[in-house]
């Protein structure tokens, strides 16, 4: 599986944009112009097999479904991010680890970028040796 991309696909053009064409003649266009999101997904779901809907209800997600049957895509997932029922920020991070059981690569550099230093602590609690004495050497 691809590692997990950072796109935008615009309903509005049918394509992939950057944020920079995101400005407020973009937006103006969202509004006035037909949705292109079945050519949108059909680009996406044939590139990738894992579609994480971000939103505050998974209102999409069966229309996804859809287009990655129509792609034959037999391993995909659909990641919802909140729901009316279940929206907590315990939510969102069952949703990465949605994402990260799904077999997408995460940039853990990103978010770790310092290496941490092992450790190593005692085995038994009724050894009397402190931790922190022991980290610190």
């Amino acid at each position: 599986m691809k590692p997990l991309q950072q796109g935008f696909f615009s309903t509005v053009t049918g394509t992939e944009l950057n944020g920079i064409a995101l400005d407020a003649a973009y937006w103006w266009q969202n509004i006035r112009e037909p949705v292109a999101f079945h050519q949108v997904m059909s680009q996406w779901v044939a590139e990738f097999g894992v579609v994480v809907e971000i939103g505050a209800h998974p209102v999409l997600s069966g229309y996804i479904k859809e287009a990655f049957k129509e792609c034959e895509i037999k391993d995909s997932i659909v990641i919802p991010t909140l729901s009316r029922e279940a929206s907590s920020p315990s939510s969102i991070e069952l949703s990465i680890a949605s994402i990260w059981a799904s077999g997408a690569e995460l940039e853990w550099r990103r978010y770790f970028p310092v290496t941490g230093q092992l450790v190593n602590v005692p085995a038994y609690p009724w050894q009397r040796e402190e931790y922190w004495d022991t980290c610190l050497k």
